[in-house]
């Protein structure tokens, strides 16, 4: 009687166990800003993730890199893929501070990393089909924080060659 009570329970939690969404035990490194109808082209991420905040973010992102049909590689950026599709990591050479998860025409994902991550775990959470199962990902794009500072040395940069080709003449 005990064998037959742990066959079944086994079998219970097998059955159970694989159709459980995998995702609501992933924490995504950074929060969920939200998930969003058709391309990421059509909106402003920035403004997006500012407008979550409610507050300005002090600093203008930078598209990094895209990685087109994870598992792969795009410049500095490497992202995984788990079995299924809908979840894994991702690791860059350069501190990211935003990234979103493209699953197809479905929309995409973004999420805001308030500490610069160079790696971290994420999953397709809220692109889901009716069943509820997450969509696979089609691709996955981070973006890192251009410094104040750097705009004032680029405009900086830019006033002395204006004032060089001026004294020239």
């Amino acid at each position: 009687m005990k064998k037959v009570l742990i066959i079944l329970c086994c079998a219970t939690l097998l059955i159970l166990g694989t159709s459980l969404n995998v995702c609501a035990y992933i924490d995504n490194t950074g929060g969920l800003v939200g998930c969003f109808p058709g391309h990421e082209k059509d909106y402003d991420v920035q403004g997006l993730i500012e407008s979550w905040l409610g507050d300005d973010l002090g600093f203008d992102l930078l598209y990094y890199a895209k990685v087109d049909d994870p598992p792969g590689t795009s410049g500095g950026l490497t992202v995984g893929v788990g079995a299924e599709g809908y979840y894994g990591t991702f690791n860059s050479d350069v501190a990211l501070n935003a990234y979103l998860l493209k699953a197809g025409h479905h929309g995409f994902e973004l999420y805001y990393l308030p500490t610069t991550e160079q790696e971290g775990v994420w999953a397709i959470t809220c692109l889901t089909n009716k069943q509820g199962i997450p969509k696979q990902i089609s691709h996955f794009n981070g973006f890192v924080p251009i410094p104040p500072s750097a705009l004032l040395l680029g405009s900086g940069l830019i006033c002395l060659v204006g004032i060089r080709r001026k004294l020239r003449k």
